[in-house]
């Protein structure tokens, strides 16, 4: 259908192939959340690893979570100094719609490091913090 295309498009503008696989996994949900592990009983619970009040699904890891909303939020901030440019950082958009300029930008370079990003915060147990997302 007309997301698959959208999708594979995106990932074809990705130039990276580790990165590639990482959103195709986003996409399909094939990312291992607090939810998944509790489900599996490898873990004690499904919350959130960062904010302890919902429910870990891969839609709240990346983009519902409130610590991740505030790391898009500064991110989005930095990216508006730098360029000028006011986007939307949300999940669906920049997997899922056509874009402009400032958008291609970020569904090409910022988004899916950012969501990588997340992930490996996750793996490590830590918080992602704006500070460390370019490091």
């Amino acid at each position: 259908g007309v997301f698959w295309d959208r999708l594979f498009l995106n990932l074809k503008e990705t130039k990276q192939p580790k990165l590639k696989n990482f959103i195709y996994k986003v996409y399909c949900r094939d990312i291992m959340t607090e939810r998944l592990l509790f489900k599996m009983g490898i873990k004690q619970t499904e919350l959130c690893y960062k904010c302890r009040n919902e429910i870990e699904n891969s839609s709240h890891l990346f983009d519902r979570c409130v610590v991740t909303w505030r790391l898009w939020e500064r991110l989005k901030d930095w990216f508006v100094l730098r360029t000028g440019l006011v986007v939307e950082f949300n999940l669906y958009n920049m997997l899922f719609t056509k874009k402009s300029r400032g958008e291609n930008m970020v569904s090409r370079y910022l988004y899916p490091n950012g969501l990588r990003y997340i992930y490996t915060c996750k793996l490590n147990s830590t918080i992602p913090r704006f500070e460390r997302i370019f490091s």
